[in-house]
């Protein structure tokens, strides 16, 4: 917006002005001569109302411009707000049985391929569904999202999804209309991480 009111036919008209001392001499033409300095004059205001009809002409369309770009902005906000208002009905009484169990018996009861001949991916038979629901699903959908892992979901979003992993056991995020926020699954996985009883890393390799 700025580099086109600084190339606009106001800024390039100062380029133009005659210099100071080329100025007064030919002013003292003009005075030099009878009716000259009528022309003069007239021909300023000409100059004058030319210069000022640019003028408002590159603020309009710079207003124009800024314009669009702020319903822009501020309609993503405004939808962002809308999505965020959503809640989900949240039982504190609800305490997670599956998702917490060690890691051999949580992937037995919640992996998402039964039979390892017949899993598309080895991992879908050897791992729980909720951790690899996560990475699959974060690493389609944030790979361009700032701050992931670092900028905390909801609490109560991810209270709801731990729940539905626990009850249903796995759950295919990508056919979900209702998760609108990236941040939600990234937060959940870090908690099934913290929470889980046994170490993922063995001692000697442990960071």
């Amino acid at each position: 917006m700025f580099r086109d009111v600084m190339g606009s036919s106001v800024r390039n008209r100062s380029a133009d002005r005659p210099a100071a001392d080329d100025y007064h001499v030919k002013s003292q033409r003009h005075l030099g001569h009878g009716g000259s300095l009528t022309s003069s004059s007239s021909l300023s205001q000409v100059s004058g109302a030319s210069l000022f009809d640019n003028l408002k002409q590159t603020s309009s369309g710079a207003a124009d411009r800024l314009g669009k770009a702020g319903k822009g902005f501020f309609g993503k906000i405004t939808r962002s707000g809308s999505s965020n208002e959503r809640e989900y009905p949240i039982d504190d009484t609800y305490t997670c049985r599956v998702i917490n169990l060690p890691l051999v018996e949580q992937t037995r009861r919640t992996r998402i391929s039964k039979r390892l001949e017949a899993s598309k991916d080895k991992t879908e038979y050897w791992m729980p569904a909720l951790p690899w629901r996560c990475i699959d699903y974060l690493n389609f959908k944030g790979c361009e999202e700032e701050g992931l892992y670092r900028v905390p979901g909801s609490g109560k979003d991810v209270k709801h999804w731990q729940k539905r992993f626990d009850t249903e056991y796995d759950i295919n995020l990508f056919d979900e209309p209702d998760l609108y926020d990236i941040n939600t699954i990234g937060s959940m996985f870090k908690a099934w991480l913290r929470e889980l009883p046994d170490e993922y890393f063995l001692r000697p390799h442990k960071l």
